[in-house]
């Protein structure tokens, strides 16, 4: 049986516009897929999209050109199934989470999500230069979907540590979190180099602020 944070990934994967999922392990095929879309993960997060050139990810990958269009029909294509592969390669720690004390789950969410924003390069890149990417980006952030992913946040972290907010202030302050991961991706590396200070100092600040300040709010 699925685990209720996979299934959220799976609604948002299958959405139009997000790319191509990886084949199952059994197709002789996916090691390739994987390393494509590692070069090409690469290349879109250093030169942006436009400047991406498929043979130059050809090469590195040590294939034709030819080649990346038999398991990616366009650039586009590849992109985005980049785009969707960076975002899953956190689902199984997010689902071990579920296993966790219900008490223990709000800090390790925000660990875990602090952590991609700070490291996911691809994520970074489409936040701090939006105008690289522009022109193929679609808006798959289905309002729905977008609410049901604060109300899982809500019940599954925020409710063991926070049972004296109603649902309503608990879904609010999910949706404060999810916009304070969603900013951190907009910190631009140059902030972290001049300050001086440590992405990980800075993961284990927030998320201490963050959860604590969650377990001793009366209400909001």
């Amino acid at each position: 049986m699925a685990s209720k944070i996979a299934e959220l990934f799976d609604k948002a994967a299958t959405l139009p516009g997000r790319g191509k999922l990886q084949e199952s392990v059994d197709n002789p095929n996916i090691e390739v897929q994987r390393k494509i879309i590692r070069v090409a993960t690469r290349f879109f997060a250093d030169v942006g999209y436009r400047r991406t050139n498929i043979a130059d990810i050809a090469i590195e990958s040590g294939i034709g050109k030819g080649s990346i269009y038999l398991h990616f029909k366009s650039k586009k294509d590849l992109f985005l199934s980049c785009q969707l592969a960076e975002e899953l390669a956190i689902l199984p720690q997010l689902e071990a989470i579920e296993k966790l004390p219900k008490k223990s789950k709000l800090s390790a969410y925000l660990e875990i999500s602090l952590t991609f924003a700070t490291k996911a390069p691809l994520t970074r890149a489409l936040m701090s230069r939006p105008q690289d990417f522009a022109t193929i980006l679609e808006d798959t952030r289905v309002k729905s979907l977008v609410m049901e992913g604060h109300r899982y946040i809500a019940e599954e972290y925020i409710n063991p540590v926070a049972k004296n907010l109603d649902v309503t202030e608990q879904e609010t302050l999910a949706a404060v979190i999810s916009m304070v991961v969603t900013a951190i991706h907009y910190v631009p590396q140059s902030i972290f180099d001049t300050s001086g200070l440590k992405t990980k100092d800075l993961i284990r600040v927030l998320t201490k602020i963050i959860d604590q300040g969650t377990q001793n709010t009366s209400s909001i």
